[in-house]
Formats: structure tokens, C-alpha cells, sequence
């Protein structure tokens, strides 16, 4: 009877290990991509807010600063960009679109510089529109390191102590769960800035953010000591990742919700 159990124990080990290093290679591009998406945003003329992937305010931002104009409108959460339109030098709209997806409001920004004026209309939360006329800014550099530099270098510096954890225990669970749990936390500060600006990896921060509470979880039973149960029971190490999926998934389809 123990030849089976240790080639059945022998077979999940070797199974976590890849399944924590394919985890591990996808924050690895991730993290190679992020670099150049952000420094595509530095060189955009900037709207003076975030927008999330449906156009909607986030309210992220310091108010007051004069390179978010937009922000000191009182534009907080919940406001939907419906049109953007470019403003000459007589106050007329001679280019106007209207986004559905923020590639839209990324290409309009492509073709235009800091310094111009634009007229950009909001759906209000009681349905009303209202049309806000500003100059376009630039994302200065106090912003870029508070919002891109700090957490990006945070997730990086998690990312790599995990890389280094699970090349030295990653045939222990407690070396897994710990790879996991901080390449979880690197994701989520690290795709924090694709999140409030390009939206590339919004599914993956989506998805690696309740992925941090369950490889915690999964480290407090196993770290310092495993707990009776997770020894008596070993699949219980992994079944606290199934209400995270289950989560992720959920908050997938909210996020996803246009309406």
C-alpha cells in the first residue's frame, strides 16, 4: 500500500510544480510587457484622468494638480465617456468620436498633442450628459513613479523572491505555496498601472488578485508547520483554490459588464 501512496504523492508534486511554474512564466512576460505598454501611456497626451476598459471614472488621482484637469472637475467614480471631440481655435468640435472600448480614446489621443483642447462629454450617474472642455496634459513625472515606478518595482522585487523560493523548495508544499502566493502579490501591484490606463492585462490582475488571499491561506497551513489536517487530508492544500477561481472567475463578468 505505500508504493502506491508515494508514486500518487510523488505525481501531485511534480503536477503543483508546473502548474506554479507555468504560473511563474506568466508573470514573467508579464512583466516584460508592462514596461512598454506604460511608456506608450507616458507618450500620450493625457485626459487628466483614468479611465477604466469601459470608459467609466475610477476617481484615482490627486485633485488639485493642474495635469489632471479632468479629475478637478469633480469627475470621480462612476462617469462614462461617451465622446471626445478636438476644439480649434474658434471653439468648434472638428473631430469628434465616440469610443466604444478605450483603444478608441487611446488612437484619438495618438494623433494629438499636450497643450490642445478637447471637449470630452460624460454620462452622469442619474443618465444626464455634460461636456467638459480642457487642454490636453502630459502624465507627469511625480505621477509616473507614484502610480507606475513604486508598484511596479514592488510586484518585481515579489517576483523574484519567489522565483528564488522555488528554485530552492519547490518539491516542498510550503515552497510552493509561497511561490504562489507572492508571484500573486506581483501581479497584482504590477499590473496595477496596465489596469488604470491601457487595460491589456485587466483579466490577469482580475484574476491573480484573490489568488493572493488563497495562496496565503494555503501558506498558513503548511508554513511553519503543517496543520494535522492538511497532513490527514492532502488535498485540502489545494482545495482552498477552488473559491478563488470560483471568485475570479465571478469578478470577471462583473468587471466585464458594460451596462
Amino acid at each position: 500500500m505505500n508504493k502506491p501512496i508515494g508514486l500518487s504523492h510523488l505525481m501531485t508534486n511534480r503536477i503543483t510544480q508546473y502548474v506554479v511554474l507555468a504560473y511563474q512564466a506568466i508573470a514573467i512576460l508579464a512583466f516584460i510587457v508592462i514596461p512598454f505598454l506604460a511608456f506608450q501611456f507616458f507618450q500620450r497626451p493625457f485626459l487628466g484622468l483614468f479611465l477604466e476598459h469601459t470608459l467609466v471614472t475610477n476617481g484615482v488621482g490627486p485633485v488639485g494638480s493642474p495635469e489632471w484637469p479632468l479629475l478637478n472637475k469633480g469627475l470621480k467614480f462612476g462617469h462614462q465617456l461617451v465622446s471626445l471631440s478636438l476644439v480649434d481655435a474658434n471653439n468648434n468640435l472638428v473631430e469628434t468620436v465616440q469610443p466604444k472600448n478605450y483603444s478608441d480614446v487611446d488612437a484619438f489621443l495618438g494623433n494629438h498633442f499636450p497643450g490642445e483642447t478637447v471637449q470630452a462629454t460624460f454620462r452622469q450617474k442619474d443618465g444626464t450628459e455634460t461636456a467638459y472642455i480642457v487642454n490636453l496634459t502630459s502624465f507627469a513625472f511625480p505621477d509616473q513613479l507614484q502610480y507606475f515606478y513604486i508598484p511596479y518595482f514592488i510586484g518585481l522585487v515579489y517576483l523574484g523572491v519567489g522565483l528564488w523560493i522555488f528554485g530552492l523548495r519547490r518539491n516542498e508544499t510550503a515552497g510552493r505555496a509561497f511561490s504562489l502566493f507572492a508571484t500573486s502579490v506581483a501581479l497584482a501591484a504590477g499590473c496595477l498601472f496596465d489596469l488604470y490606463t491601457s487595460h491589456y492585462l485587466t483579466q490577469l490582475w482580475v484574476l491573480a488578485l484573490p489568488m493572493v488571499g488563497v495562496s496565503f491561506i494555503h501558506l498558513g497551513v503548511v508554513f511553519p508547520q503543517e496543520s494535522r489536517i492538511s497532513l490527514r487530508y492532502p488535498f485540502l492544500r489545494w482545495a482552498w483554490y477552488a473559491p478563488g477561481i470560483l471568485l475570479g472567475w465571478l469578478n470577471l463578468s462583473s468587471v466585464f459588464n458594460y451596462r
